[in-house]
């Protein structure tokens, strides 16, 4: 099997890059729907219904969330074709360093990141982060 395109890894990168692939099973897909059935959305307020609820100042709006909890519930949702457009691009984890925690010890906190990359082959190219 031949890797995608542009998901080859620099030779001077300076950490090792896991690939990921996004995958959801299929038991906590239907735990997620039943979950999703049994809640109810909450009752209409100031702050989520009405015009001004469109511009999202104090969040999502009551309509908006009924309609993606019916988006989710309908069978026109496919979150297998959403993976499918997901992992239709390189990715990965990666452990990384430097960083100072909130608690003024000394040392430097790690973080297990999650990153889509696409990788050039040309020795010269300039990284692009997003």
């Amino acid at each position: 099997m031949s890797s995608p395109p542009f998901s080859k890894i620099p030779a001077s990168a300076t950490i090792t890059p896991t690939p990921f692939r996004a995958h959801i099973d299929d038991d906590k897909l239907s735990d997620f729907k039943a979950l999703l059935r049994l809640s109810p959305v909450g009752p209409a307020t100031f702050e989520n219904s009405g015009p001004h609820a469109q511009d999202r100042t104090f969040g999502v709006s009551r309509d908006w969330l009924i309609q993606a909890k019916e988006q989710w519930l309908s069978d026109r949702f496919d979150w297998r074709r959403t993976e499918d457009r997901l992992n239709a691009f390189p990715q990965f984890t990666a452990r990384i360093g430097g960083f100072n925690d909130d608690s003024g010890a000394a040392g430097a906190a790690e973080l297990d990141i999650h990153f889509l990359a696409l990788f050039s082959e040309r020795e010269d190219a300039v990284p692009l982060a997003l």
